[in-house]
């Protein structure tokens, strides 16, 4: 998921966040950068390379938790659903058979596993049991892209002393570790009561796992770039240990792919994303700290930039020293902090206002409003483009309840829950998409903005809900967004 203006070198692979340009006008509208969507073409899901990005949501709570992953293709109106992709065990082409519980489609990632210049799609699915009668060992699922997503292979852990209850799949991310131009896979499992895990799948097929925790861990979140710039991905990993404390754990890419990772001093929350906001050609890390105690937030959470940087072998590529925070007690940010308005729980980089900085969008799920509790907001926060960080200057509150936004926010709702920037319909601008995992009792909905003529015209605002998508009742749609951010893989 492309967060940057700088161009990927050759063969590179990520999980890319989407990028775009926005600022509010008083007429209602939003107009957009007229810069083109800042992830390099080759790294957005474009399936069927149209030139408009495919929106992939997962909704692992689909059919009692079955799960399933949808792909709108983009098209000139945004998400085509009449065109839409519909991919659980039971497609064909997809290995593994449908069960209660799978939550397939957890978490999602895309790029060229086989490197034949078509992107993959990565799916987890942390409930997977596995044919020796290991319950939750978790898999992932790997659907060839040039084949219109009908082959694919699936993997698990490999063998660790209990393997049930692993849970791998529930964040995935993509990336170049040893920048030989193909795609490696890292998996997280939680290891519900038992021990977290993490597992690679390198591009020849070779898999490790290795130990992240020696105690389960929840809220995990995944992401690939160079934050050292030395041509290597590197990956972070967020999780909250069991004694409800939140990390970031950074491991390097090199010519032998990712070396033994460390812990980051900044503390972990629930979303990551990445970007270069300070301008240096260096990759940076968002992290996204929705909740107070776990990750020693402002009340009503906050979003922290911590700095990629040239370093040491016995440095980490972040440097936490000169991380950066803001909150909605920050000068000039709109609202006010409310413990519980879980602000961080949905994080993207986009260069939004048009001015060659990168900027951060964030999910603010439980959000009270004057319609209710959890209506749930998305906040816009401008970049400085130095290591200043964010700045609540020309920063917005949007929700449904936002100027002509079609709809109405309701109690419950927890807009929010997920977020993109991207180009969806062609264009060359940024178009948006918020989840709202609450909408209507639970059956969830996404909310997406055309940009025409650089402008978001908020009053043409299209939802995309369980009819449209075909999904069941409680599957709480709008939830897992690909290419909105690395999700936590608990439920928000």
């Amino acid at each position: 998921m492309g967060r940057h203006t700088r161009t990927a070198l050759p063969g590179r692979f990520r999980t890319w966040l989407a990028a775009g340009a926005v600022a509010l006008t008083a007429a209602g509208g939003v107009p957009a950068a007229q810069a083109a969507d800042s992830a390099p073409a080759a790294s957005r899901p474009d399936f069927d390379a149209d030139g408009s990005t495919d929106l992939v949501v997962g909704v692992p709570q689909d059919d009692s938790s079955t799960g399933r992953v949808t792909v709108l293709p983009g098209s000139a109106s945004g998400p085509n659903a009449a065109a839409r992709k519909t991919l659980t065990q039971d497609s064909p082409g997809v290995p593994g058979a449908d069960e209660t519980g799978d939550r397939f489609g957890a978490a999602t990632a895309t790029g060229d596993i086989d490197g034949d210049g078509r992107l993959d799609l990565v799916i987890g699915a942390p409930g997977e049991d596995d044919t020796s009668g290991h319950a939750d060992r978790g898999a992932i699922t790997v659907l060839d892209g040039a084949s219109g997503m009908t082959e694919g292979f699936s993997f698990t852990t490999t063998s660790p002393s209990t393997p049930a209850g692993v849970g791998v799949g529930a964040a995935v991310t993509v990336g170049d570790f040893d920048d030989d131009g193909k795609g490696d896979i890292l998996a997280v499992g939680e290891g519900d009561g038992g021990q977290g895990f993490q597992t690679i799948r390198a591009d020849d097929g070779t898999r490790s796992t290795m130990l992240l925790s020696d105690g389960a861990i929840d809220h995990t979140a995944a992401v690939s770039a160079d934050f050292d710039g030395d041509g290597y991905d590197d990956v972070a990993i967020n999780f909250r240990d069991h004694l409800g404390k939140s990390y970031v754990m950074v491991e390097h890419g090199s010519p032998y792919g990712l070396q033994s990772g460390r812990l980051l001093e900044t503390p972990g929350g629930r979303s990551l994303a990445v970007g270069d906001l300070d301008g240096d050609g260096r990759d940076d890390l968002v992290i996204g700290q929705a909740a107070t105690a776990e990750s020693k937030a402002h009340a009503g959470g906050q979003v922290t930039v911590v700095y990629g940087r040239a370093r040491a072998s016995t440095e980490i590529a972040l440097d936490a020293a000169t991380a950066r925070t803001v909150h909605q007690d920050s000068p000039e940010v709109p609202g006010a902090a409310e413990a519980g308005d879980a602000m961080g729980s949905a994080v993207a980089v986009a260069d939004f206002n048009g001015d060659g900085r990168m900027d951060v969008l964030t999910g603010l799920p439980g959000e009270d409003t004057v319609n209710g509790a959890d209506v749930g907001m998305a906040l816009l926060l401008s970049g400085t483009g130095t290591r200043d960080g964010l700045t609540g200057t020309g920063s917005v509150l949007l929700s449904q309840d936002t100027g002509a936004t079609p709809g109405v926010g309701e109690p419950g709702d927890r807009f929010g829950s997920d977020v993109v920037l991207t180009d969806l319909t062609g264009t060359g601008g940024p178009d948006l998409a918020i989840g709202i995992s609450g909408e209507n009792d639970g059956d969830g909905s996404i909310l997406q903005i055309d940009s025409a003529a650089g402008v978001y015209n908020l009053a043409s605002g299209v939802y995309y809900g369980r009819t449209t998508i075909g999904t069941t009742s409680g599957a709480r749609l709008g939830t897992v967004l690909a290419l909105a951010t690395s999700r936590a893989s608990a439920l928000v």
